[in-house]
């Protein structure tokens, strides 16, 4: 005959497992059924991977938030040089409570989020980020109709409050010009991971080179130094700036450069003076906003004859703020003068 104590022990260690598994089917009828929310992110991945124009819409749809930032973010992927390869889409799980539904619409049951994990490759590197879901107000949770993305798989690029000359560069993403405030300062902007060209221009007379940026989910990349050089127009313009100066320069004395004017003064030329010029000085545009002068030569009428001023040399060159013209100052000229 079974020991009274070890009979008791048994019957309470069996209830003990029957107590446990009512509990978990009890958890399990209580846990909401997501699998909705994992076929979504699945699909949604997959098209930040590979949506071409006529996909953007579906991207757009997925989200529970107002599509605009969701339309230009998905516009700037199609110019993406590299996307992501999707790797793995785990199964969701209940939100970080830190998780908030804010600015999504009033449909959205953001109390029953869930989060699904995602791994990517990109620029030879892997990532792991999240893709936030929520269901609809009462809509059937397995159904991937019902649930809508509340926190995108996206990272940002960190625009600088930058200027030059006065001028507030634009910022190019992939050829397209982000609308951006004119006062912005840190401006961020949301991208869906990939890599883009990026440029800053004040057109059409200041351009940088194109640099690549990769942008990874959930964090911030920072627009690259790209220092503003001047373009082709600059130095058409510049020369027609230089040759109105020294036209003016032939007819008054005060608006030649300082080192004409000395050395005319030392000669005893005249002024006002006839004068005319024989060789308009090439323009060679430097680093940033320097010039070079090379080959110019003016004819003055003296009392002793006709006199030869040659001249080469450097300075800078500036924006007027009013017009926002480049223009060849005489003030600031350093030249080599000489007579004959």
């Amino acid at each position: 005959m079974p020991h009274p104590l070890r009979r008791r022990r048994r019957v309470t260690l069996a209830a003990a497992l029957a107590v446990g598994a009512v509990a978990t089917t009890t958890l399990a009828a209580c846990t909401p059924d997501a699998s909705g929310a994992g076929a979504l992110a699945q699909r949604y991945v997959d098209l930040i991977a590979s949506a071409d124009a006529d996909d953007l819409e579906a991207l757009w749809m997925a989200s529970g938030a107002e599509p605009a930032i969701g339309r230009a973010a998905g516009q700037l992927l199609l110019d993406a040089t590299e996307r992501i390869e999707v790797l793995e889409v785990g199964d969701p799980s209940p939100a970080a409570t830190s998780t908030s539904a804010d600015g999504v619409g009033s449909d959205v049951e953001g109390w029953e989020a869930v989060q699904v994990p995602v791994r990517y490759a990109l620029a030879g590197t892997e990532h792991d980020g999240v893709v936030v879901l929520a269901p609809l107000e009462d809509a059937p949770r397995g159904l991937e109709r019902s649930w809508r993305v509340v926190a995108p798989l996206m990272g940002e690029l960190q625009v600088p409050a930058t200027g030059i000359a006065g001028l507030t560069p634009d910022v190019f993403v992939g050829g397209t010009r982000l609308e951006i405030d004119s006062a912005y300062a840190g401006a961020s902007i949301p991208l869906f991971p990939g890599v883009y060209d990026v440029d800053r221009r004040a057109e059409p007379y200041l351009a940088a080179e194109t640099s690549a940026v990769t942008v990874v989910a959930g964090a911030s990349a920072a627009l690259p130094d790209l220092p503003l050089e001047p373009t082709d127009e600059t130095a058409t313009v510049l020369q027609t700036s230089s040759d109105e100066l020294f036209a003016r320069c032939a007819q008054e004395l005060i608006e030649c450069p300082f080192d004409i004017g000395d050395l005319a003064s030392d000669l005893g030329l005249p002024y006002p003076w006839q004068a005319e010029v024989t060789s308009a000085p090439t323009i060679t545009l430097g680093d940033r906003f320097t010039l070079t002068i090379e080959g110019g030569a003016l004819l003055v009428q003296g009392d002793d004859g006709p006199v030869t001023l040659t001249f080469s040399g450097s300075g800078p060159w500036f924006i007027d703020n009013q017009s926002w013209r480049p223009y060849l100052p005489y003030t600031d000229l350093a030249l080599t003068v000489d007579a004959s």
